[in-house]
């Protein structure tokens, strides 16, 4: 509710911080441990079947665990840039 301070000041407030940007809008990178892919190369994954046909099936133990954040990330975003590293260099 606006109210004066003095004339032609006219102060307002406005609660801004429940406003959180939109996922879908923003771009995440993630780098992770997968199986079989492009290593060390910034791929632009933007759904989980591309994610499966680039970086294969989630594995269990460990490696599986990246694989699901980076599919959980796109069930709210558009893309995520992914680069697989790997353990054995």
């Amino acid at each position: 509710m606006p109210f004066s301070v003095s004339p032609s000041v006219t102060v307002t407030e406005k609660d801004l911080s429940a406003i959180i940007p939109a996922s879908s809008t923003s771009v995440a990178a993630f780098c992770g441990r997968f199986d079989w892919g492009p290593v060390d190369e910034i791929v632009t994954i933007s759904s989980e079947k591309e994610l499966f046909e680039t970086f294969g099936a989630p594995s269990p133990g460990e490696r599986g665990v990246d694989w699901f954040v980076v599919a959980n990330y796109l069930n709210y975003g558009d893309q995520v840039h992914v680069v697989r590293v790997d353990e054995n260099n």
